[in-house]
């Protein structure tokens, strides 16, 4: 958790630039490829689904803890 002040990263000089965001634009099946969606085993109705059950995930719970396993 953080106290809320945004800090640069160690090692960075507290006058560098902000770090350059690079907006990517991909279809859903370049987003399939890259990035392997895993169905939710845990909820029979979550969404995002592809033929293999959903793969979207709770952020908290019994999801939260097969995440981070």
């Amino acid at each position: 958790m953080t106290d809320g002040i945004l800090r640069p990263p160690a090692g960075e000089a507290p006058d560098a630039p902000p770090p350059v965001i690079e907006f990517l634009s991909l279809t859903e099946d370049e987003f399939v490829d890259r990035f392997r969606p895993v169905p939710n085993h845990l909820l029979a109705t979550a969404g995002f689904d592809f033929g293999h059950g959903g793969c979207l995930f709770e952020a908290s719970g019994p999801d939260l803890a097969f995440i981070r396993s």
